[in-house]
């Protein structure tokens, strides 16, 4: 149904709470005509005698009798506490045209003599027949009590399925009544005949608290009327774990040919609990930052816990790429986030925080959070990957820079690397000891073969070679220890020398578990 100003729709759909508090499973079961068993315009002393009737046979055994003459007898009969509740609903003038416009209209089309094929075959409860027989009829006021017809018996089905499991057959018929429904709500929708009977009904009920103003809104809210209930029944059978059922309804709502302004706002609506709780969490599990007494990783796994079901449903219901879909789901992964983001003082990066980030990164919807949080979890691997440096603690290591000592194993021979963290500072310096040590050597080693050359000049043979030889040796040790001495008086105090591997964890857990307390590894690299 299209409006010339959609203003005026959405302001309508906003008035009209009473009508969407209306659309559950119950919606025939509550039905006041439905329960006394009068037609929709009887006056109050026709309901009275009804009422008082049913009162008195309320707890007798022979109320069966009393409903052959019932259009569609509900099931089971009302006892006195339904039947004041349907008193109740009379008096109040919009229950009551709720009620009239959602039961069968005694004015038919006056081309047939439909309604007395409908009367009697609705007696002797021929439904079947009776939807058969009017496919192809498209009288507006015809159409709305066949639309009434069918969209109770669907509901009638949708209780029923509740209590046990329908045959195949039975799935079948249910899913005929309702695409009959929509196909004849939907013929209702747009002529002005059953609009103008409902005015004409609101000028005879003559209340001031009932206006023709309340009819508009009943056109401007049925089609998210019907939606809804489909909606909850859908949420329904999903929460029970009912996977047919709840695909079925989906198909339904996508499919029934209604605006997808209505199936926006029905889906809402039906949702609007669901994402009542999920806002909720998401401040509860917020507020709790505050408490340390909890591991916040703990807490955001049971967070996620609590959230996958309603997160579950809202996805089912909706189609990916909805504006409403992409707001919830992406509320929950940036309260995963920020709630990470808070406490980062506080908990220890490690792979648990990586995999609740990419637990969120896989509920978000938008690519814009979605990015948001894979910075994150990049930044986090790169922190992971960063470890302090052993021999100043001050500088993060990074692999390129680490120092490698490869061992022997005493059992087997076969060589095991020791990777110990250092950063590019440290080893710069390590470097500048060992190429003052190499410049030590040089010296030392050059400026002894020199004066031993010269000194001893007298010697002859074998033993001029072997002194030179140790006097080579002597002035290579000799600068040596000098070198190393200058390297390490230009080396930073706080800085640990290169032999402090011995001391790293890693490597004296090593020692501890493959040599005797006398044993000494022997280093090949």
């Amino acid at each position: 149904m299209v409006y010339p100003n959609n203003s005026f729709q959405q302001n309508s759909l906003e008035q009209c709470g009473i009508l969407f508090s209306e659309a559950d499973l119950n919606l025939y079961n509550k039905n006041a005509f439905r329960i006394l068993g009068v037609p929709v315009n009887a006056c109050s002393r026709q309901i009275n005698r009804e009422s008082q009737k049913l009162y008195f046979l309320a707890d007798t055994d022979n109320r069966n009798d009393t409903q052959e003459d019932i259009i569609f007898p509900l099931t089971p009969l009302p006892d006195q506490e339904t039947i004041r509740n349907a008193l109740q609903r009379l008096r109040d003038p919009k229950l009551r045209l709720i009620d009239e416009f959602f039961w069968f209209w005694p004015t038919w089309s006056s081309q047939s003599n439909i309604n007395e094929i409908f009367i009697s075959n609705m007696k002797a409860g021929a439904y079947r027949q009776i939807l058969e027989n009017g496919k192809h009829i498209t009288d507006p006021i015809t159409c709305h009590n066949l639309a009434v017809l069918s969209h109770a018996l669907a509901i009638e089905m949708e209780r029923e399925i509740q209590l046990e499991d329908l045959t195949e057959e039975q799935k079948k018929e249910k899913t005929f009544y309702w695409n009959y429904a929509y196909s004849k709500w939907k013929i209702c929708l747009e002529p002005e005949a059953v609009w103008s009977a409902m005015r004409d009904r609101v000028r005879e009920i003559n209340d001031p608290r009932l206006t023709t103003g309340f009819v508009r809104r009943i056109r401007s809210a049925l089609p998210v009327i019907l939606l809804l209930i489909n909606v909850k029944r859908c949420i329904q059978a999903l929460e029970s774990g009912d996977p047919a059922e709840t695909d079925s309804h989906f198909q339904l709502i996508h499919n029934a040919g209604m605006d997808s302004a209505h199936i926006h706002e029905a889906i809402q609506r039906g949702c609007a609990p669901i994402r009542e709780q999920l806002k909720i969490q998401c401040q509860a599990i917020k507020s709790k930052l505050e408490d340390k007494t909890e591991d916040v990783e703990t807490r955001l796994q049971m967070f996620l816990a609590q959230t996958h079901l309603p997160l579950s449903v809202i996805n089912v219901v909706t189609k990916k790429g909805t504006p409403y879909r992409e707001t919830v789901n992406n509320d929950v992964a940036q309260t995963i986030l920020e709630c990470l983001i808070a406490a980062s003082q506080d908990i220890k990066e490690s792979k648990k925080t990586i995999e609740l980030l990419q637990q969120a990164y896989a509920i978000a919807e938008t690519e814009s959070v979605r990015q948001r949080i894979l910075d994150n979890i990049r930044l986090l691997k790169d922190r992971m990957e960063c470890v302090p440096c052993w021999f100043c603690d001050d500088y993060l290591a990074r692999g390129a820079t680490n120092l490698r000592w490869t061992i022997r194993s005493k059992e087997n021979g076969e060589p095991v690397t020791i990777e110990i963290p250092r950063c590019a500072r440290c080893q710069n310096a390590h470097q500048r000891i060992r190429q003052w040590t190499a410049v030590g050597n040089c010296i030392g080693g050059g400026s002894a073969i020199a004066l031993a050359w010269f000194a001893l000049g007298s010697l002859t043979g074998s033993a001029f070679w072997i002194t030179l030889f140790f006097c080579a040796a002597l002035g290579i040790a000799l600068g040596s220890v000098i070198g190393r001495a200058i390297g390490r008086k230009r080396f930073p105090d706080w800085i640990k020398p290169e032999s402090a591997k011995e001391e790293f964890p890693a490597a004296r857990k090593h020692f501890k578990e493959q040599w005797n307390q006398d044993g000494q590894p022997e280093s090949i690299g």
